[in-house]
């Protein structure tokens, strides 16, 4: 009997999402960076220039309310100097950058996971990457992080070397999963399945040991 773990879609979707997120406020970062920021920094200029050149208060009121007036600019003061201005701009780069670092591997990682399983039988367990992993090359199986985060690794030995193969049941449909998380601690003892709960009062009971079922 093989059972079969395929990608849960939904969980994965999550992830999809955030990618999309960060970047459509990249691209909105970029917008500004470019076009928007840009746009104001001759209103920006003018009125340092005017700061420069007039230093009484109503003098430099009354030519602003001409510069403005003149060149079709909204009233009021800027609200960023030209220095505050080029600055924002370096920030918006800086932002869409960081958008695209987090995006992109999302994105790689949803499409490599989307159609990716893990299967199970009475004699192994194995990932579509490639991994095949044999109940009796098993050292332990480490359950700390299962009953909250459905994660659970796997220790064994493959050609001499020390490997692990990580069991996720919010990556994986969570039904197989834990059915084959049934298949391999029947091929195991007790003392290979460390940090769970379960095993652990059966043992403190007088339980069987030796194999779990």
């Amino acid at each position: 009997m093989t059972i079969r773990a395929n990608a849960e879609l939904k969980f994965l979707r999550k992830y999809l999402f955030i990618a999309f997120a960060c970047i459509a406020f990249g691209l909105y970062c970029l917008l500004d960076g470019i076009v928007l920021a840009p746009k104001k920094m001759p209103r920006s200029e003018a009125y340092a220039e005017l700061e420069q050149d007039v230093a009484d208060k109503t003098e430099k009121s009354k030519r602003w309310q001409e510069i403005v007036k003149e060149r079709g600019w909204k009233n009021g003061i800027p609200e960023k100097t030209p220095k505050q201005l080029r600055e924002y701009i370096v920030w918006q780069y800086v932002m869409a950058s960081g958008c695209a670092l987090v995006a992109v591997p999302l994105i790689i990682w949803y499409v490599r996971t989307k159609g990716s399983w893990i299967e199970g039988d009475e004699e192994s367990v194995r990932g579509s990457w490639g991994p095949v992993v044999r109940f009796d090359s098993i050292e332990k199986i480490d359950k700390k992080k299962w009953e909250k985060k459905g994660i659970a690794k796997i220790s064994y030995q493959t050609e001499g070397t020390s490997r692990q193969f990580v069991l996720d049941d919010f990556k994986y449909q969570r039904k197989p999963m834990a059915e084959i998380m049934k298949l391999i601690e029947a091929a195991l003892t007790a003392d290979q399945i460390v940090n769970d709960s379960a095993v652990a009062a059966t043992t403190e009971a007088g339980g069987d040991v030796e194999k779990n079922s």
